[in-house]
């Protein structure tokens, strides 16, 4: 396991396949039907001779309310973020490429996700439930948003959530915001904000927002939930400063994070699963090591990988060597990754403690009588025991893209298209990860050709999704590209 890959964070998953696939990946329900929603050559109706060329990740709130990245020529050209609401697209922001420099006619200037970068952190763009949320922040693995607002946008139109200087109400306290930065969504489409304060105190914090509006979880100045007075510090001599951009809101509203825990017997740092009643230090510095290396938890550095719930998270910290683990709600199962140090991981299943993950390593090697290092990095499956190689026809992954919840079949898309021709994306089943990579699934439809599953952006239910068709010359219908609504078939077929 020893290629280049790409890095980045990826969001929980879950669920479990269609009963109704057959070996071949290919669904065996009756075909679907598609009926187009935006068609690739459209006029941008905010922006007269803007003609839509090609088309890329769909954000949907619902099936004729969704936003999407888009390639446009014409008075507008590159790439923006068009919203399609009331049959109509509008210009939402302009692509960021280049720091410092200002969108034209004071659009929001955001960063695109590329295909195969399944980062969860640090994205300007992110979905929710009913709702997408958009910031401007730097070109920055996980950037911090700074001054700029946070906005939401649904059939409504623009509007923001939270922005400098609004006020921040919790536990009787009205706090003034001076900085926010938008996280990510839970699989119950919560997003996570993390804040910092200038009146009545300076601190910091995290609040979530969802179809409730906007509530305040913590701040660095208040006691945690479920303690006597221990809080949050923000950092402590010799580990740095804690970031709370890179906390993570499980899908069961627990805050998964590394922190620094200030109670009545001193500061240690380590990772923390705070909920609505409760703050549990899941392993900290100076504890025993909880898996069999040896020695005693390091202060730092710690890492929270992915989480699920307060009882199934994958995490990183040091003991006599790295470890990649899992906290299962009862203790740490390690992660297998062959000396590879694991940097990224997904949690694939929403109860049983199977990861995907990365990992890379530094090795030194003498040829000819000299002395080279090199750069490993590989892939890996975990699924309780032991990890499985991921490597297909001899290569590793060379990115990934995490696939919709919410339909039939749902998991990662693996890709292995780096200077291979001919290599088709594999995926790993959310429902049975212990089967490795797989055949993508496919979903027949009624014109002819099939969809496959990394070609639905979003699913609106179990029966019906939206999905991208690329037109001719690529594998798919033989439909003009666009954007599609794939509904399951009421006609009984032969």
């Amino acid at each position: 396991m020893a290629v280049q890959g790409r890095r980045g964070r990826w969001r929980p998953l879950g669920g479990g396949i269609l009963a109704a696939l057959v070996s071949t990946g290919v669904a065996a329900s009756p075909p679907w039907e598609l009926s187009v929603l935006l068609a690739a050559g459209s006029e941008v109706a905010d922006a007269p001779g803007t003609r839509i060329r090609e088309l890329g990740q769909v954000y949907a709130v619902e099936a004729q309310t969704f936003a999407l990245w888009a390639r446009v020529d014409g008075p507008v050209a590159g790439w923006v973020l068009l919203g399609f609401r009331g049959g109509r697209t509008e210009i939402l922001a302009r692509e960021r490429v280049e720091e410092g420099k200002a969108a034209p006619g004071g659009s929001l200037s955001l960063a695109r996700r590329q295909p195969g970068e399944g980062s969860r952190l640090g994205r300007s763009v992110v979905v929710g439930k009913g709702r997408v949320y958009l910031q401007e922040k730097p070109l920055e693995a996980v950037p911090g948003g700074g001054a700029s607002p946070v906005y939401q946008w649904d059939a409504g139109g623009l509007r923001p959530v939270l922005a400098p200087g609004d006020g921040l109400s919790f536990r009787g306290t009205t706090y003034r915001c001076e900085t926010v930065t938008l996280g990510h969504a839970n699989a119950s489409g919560a997003v996570l904000l993390a804040f910092t304060t200038s009146s009545p105190v300076r601190t910091r914090g995290l609040a979530v927002h969802d179809a409730g509006g906007l509530r305040v979880l913590l701040t660095e100045d208040q006691p945690l939930p479920g303690t006597a007075g221990a809080r949050l510090k923000d950092s402590a001599l010799g580990c740095g400063t804690v970031r709370l951009e890179e906390a993570v809101l499980a899908d069961d509203g627990t805050v998964v994070l590394v922190g620094y825990l200030k109670g009545e017997g001193g500061t240690r740092k380590g990772i923390l699963a705070i909920g609505e009643n409760r703050t549990d230090l899941l392993v900290g510095g100076g504890d025993p090591c909880p898996v069999p290396v040896g020695g005693k938890v390091r202060s730092c550095p710690f890492a929270v990988l992915d989480a699920r719930s307060a009882s199934l998270v994958a995490a990183a910290f040091t003991c006599r060597q790295p470890v990649a683990a899992v906290w299962n709600g009862k203790g740490w199962l390690p992660i297998e990754s062959a000396q590879l140090t694991v940097d990224q991981a997904v949690l694939v299943a929403t109860t049983a403690p199977a990861v995907l993950w990365h990992g890379t390593a530094e090795r030194e090697e003498t040829r000819g009588g000299e002395v080279r290092r090199l750069h490993l990095q590989g892939w890996g499956l975990f699924t309780g025991t032991g990890s499985q190689d991921l490597r297909w026809q001899g290569n590793n992954p060379t990115g990934f893209d995490l696939l919709p919840e919410g339909g039939a079949v749902w998991g990662v898309s693996l890709q292995y298209g780096w200077g291979v021709q001919g290599f088709r994306n594999r995926f790993v089943d959310a429902g049975a990860p212990e089967k490795g990579a797989q055949t993508m699934p496919r979903f027949p439809v009624t014109v002819g050709g099939e969809v496959t599953l990394d070609d639905v952006h979003a699913w609106l239910d179990p029966d019906r999704a939206i999905v991208v068709v690329r037109g001719p010359g690529f594998e798919g219908p033989p439909l003009p590209a666009g954007v599609y609504l794939m509904s399951r078939s009421q006609s009984p077929q032969p």
